[in-house]
């Protein structure tokens, strides 16, 4: 009699255990290794290309497989985040340079693409949880390290700068200090529930976790974390109060001993380190300087946030479309911090920021997805029994909490890495609340939503390796203009620009580079057509109003030079370069009184070299017309 064959779990459980490590190895572990010196940015176009290639490569395997499922996308949290990527693409219609919304909206998608893959492996791979919080632990255990080292061998007591240099993989402190925030939940979750070495290099990475998040010294993160260990205690009281706490406390008991004894020992390191690299007085200075709103950090907050509010006031629906906050918030300047020139990219507060490019329309789906997904969490705190979820729940609100508070005065919203990190613990809160349905979705229908992710994440990647082409030419086009080599600075500018990458990282748009070399080259024409591009990029670029201003003296386009100095100078009234440029405009159109009042109206505390020539010059000048 021939025995039947028995159905092939081990192969299942391998394919299935192949996807997660795919998935998560690459996000987690290979990740912070991406990089590049030769970007503006070393981290933001390598990493969102990596995350692209990713996903694509992920939809393309779901497509093969033909996997019934994904029946999780009716929760209402995926709908909602699908609009929200919509309206997103809707406020490129109201921008004034649609292309600059490219690197906002890939990364929505790749994100949103995330959580619904992310979801779908933690719901079929019992191990993917398991799988995900090693990864964070040796992960987290690289970068502190990393951070560690930065600290003895770079920060200087006598220099406070120097904390700058602290940051782990990341592309600065603050943004190593959120991303080691998130990976607390992670962490303290293999502290809680895994076993022998596991559970040790747990307990050491949460301990240098936290020795890494005080000599930092990132005050949001600071705050954040605070919020996270409050809203750990407090969501914890929710279960323990519906099961039977002294089970739970005597199960437990050792690991909330060693957890204690973890945040003890972290607090002797921390005082250990500031005391012998000296560096205890800068602490005491962040420390003290926490929740003041005195601080010079904070007032420039402050007058950034009420600038954004004023900007989101006079844009109230549609805002003024994704990437445009940095060019359309130049005119509140003036009426937050007087003439003073400000170079910002973002508010730093990305519910702020969300408001002002989309709108309240944006910021209340934005808000809804948050909202949903806590919504989630507290259903299974009040309903589930399985404490083991009941903690890991907790411990994913209590991150994702700790993230919206460290979105209040920072841009995670915008690395890449934080956004993984928060699709991840979205995630499972959602793959633990999903209850199966009898009905499943058929296969055509996964296919379809696999197809339309494969579609967007190969958009998304084309544009993230513009990015990455653009980033790498912005230091070689600096190296070129430096070098006197205008003519290769032109050729880098025509292989950076593309209608999806207009400006760098610097605010500065491609075309501008390309018009101040034509200038040097004395190709004025050339010079005064490439800054009127540049000008269409970004119309409120006093760098690029005030190289007009010269190019159309040049060109004896006088009145037309005025009126762009006159445009740089309401945007930001102290503004030298446009105020001396506004001397010669008028002295070679023998305007002498109103280049002396121009002149008159330079810093005369700190004149430059043609100050005291210029300012003779033109009495001279004034004492003759008065003479005739």
């Amino acid at each position: 009699m021939s025995k039947k064959k028995k159905p092939n779990v081990k192969k299942k459980e391998r394919r299935n255990s192949l996807e997660v490590y795919f998935l998560i190895a690459t996000l987690i572990l290979l990740m912070p290794f991406v990089h590049s010196n030769k970007a503006l940015d070393f981290n933001a176009a390598p990493r969102l290309l990596l995350f692209g290639i990713v996903v694509v490569l992920f939809s393309v395997w779901s497509l093969m497989k033909k996997k019934t499922g994904l029946p999780f996308l009716k929760l209402a949290v995926f709908p909602v985040s699908a609009l929200f990527v919509i309206w997103s693409v809707i406020t490129l219609f109201f921008a004034v340079n649609p292309g600059e919304g490219s690197f906002d909206i890939a990364k929505i998608i790749l994100t949103l693409a995330l959580l619904v893959y992310a979801t779908q492996i933690l719901i079929d791979e019992e191990k993917g949880v398991a799988i995900l919080v090693k990864s964070v632990i040796i992960s987290a255990v690289i970068a502190t390290a990393a951070g560690v080292v930065q600290y003895f061998t770079k920060v200087s007591a006598s220099d406070p700068d120097t904390i700058y240099a602290v940051k782990g993989m990341m592309a600065h402190k603050n943004q190593f200090a959120i991303s080691l925030l998130l990976m607390l939940p992670f962490v303290l979750y293999g502290v809680f529930s895994f076993n022998k070495w596991w559970k040790g290099i747990g307990i050491y990475a949460l301990l240098m976790i936290l020795v890494n998040i005080a000599i930092v010294q990132t005050r949001s993160v600071w705050i954040a974390t605070l919020f996270f260990i409050a809203g750990f205690l407090v969501l914890s009281a929710l279960f323990l109060l519906k099961n039977n706490i002294k089970e739970f406390l005597v199960e437990k008991r050792k690991t909330v001993a060693i957890s204690l004894i973890v945040l003890v020992a972290g607090l002797a390191v921390v005082f250990y380190i500031l005391q012998v690299s000296g560096t205890s007085s800068i602490a005491k200075n962040q420390l003290s300087s926490t929740f003041s709103t005195k601080s010079s950090n904070a007032q420039w907050r402050i007058k950034m946030w009420n600038a954004s509010l004023q900007l989101a006031r006079d844009n109230p629906l549609t805002g003024v479309g994704a990437g445009n906050w940095k060019m359309d918030i130049i005119p509140y300047y003036h009426l937050n911090f007087g003439g003073d020139y400000q170079n910002w990219r973002r508010p730093h507060n990305d519910f702020l920021w969300v408001l002002t490019e989309k709108g309240i329309v944006g910021l209340l789906l934005f808000l809804a997805i948050f909202g949903l997904v806590f919504f989630y969490g507290l259903k299974i705190l009040f309903n589930d029994e399985d404490k083991s979820k009941l903690l890991l729940t907790v411990l994913m609100l209590s991150g994702i909490g700790a993230y919206v508070v460290v979105s209040l005065f920072s841009f995670p919203l915008e690395r890449i890495n934080q956004q993984i990190y928060l699709a991840f613990m979205m995630a499972v809160v959602i793959s633990l609340y999903f209850k199966p349905e009898t009905k499943k979705p058929t296969v055509k229908f996964a296919s379809g939503v696999n197809l339309v992710i494969l579609v967007l994440s190969l958009f998304s990647t084309y544009y993230a390796y513009l990015f990455l082409k653009e980033e790498l030419s912005i230091k070689k086009i600096a190296t070129a203009m430096n070098a006197n080599h205008p003519q290769r600075a032109i050729k880098l500018c025509d292989a950076a620009f593309t209608p999806f990458t207009t400006i760098d990282n610097n605010n500065i748009p491609i075309k501008m580079y390309r018009g101040v070399s034509n200038l040097r080259l004395k190709q004025y024409q050339l010079a005064y057509n490439d800054l009127q591009e540049a000008l269409k990029s970004f119309p409120n670029n006093v760098a690029v109003l005030n190289n007009l201003a010269i190019v159309s003296s040049e060109l004896g386009k006088n009145k037309e030079a005025i009126g762009y100095l006159d445009k740089a100078l309401y945007l930001f009234p102290h503004y030298e370069e446009s105020l001396g440029n506004k001397v010669i405009v008028y002295y070679r159109n023998k305007k002498y009184e109103k280049a002396y009042e121009a002149l008159l109206s330079q810093d005369t505390r700190n004149p430059n070299k043609q100050y005291r020539n210029f300012k003779s010059g033109l009495e001279k000048l004034l004492n003759k017309q008065g003479q005739h």
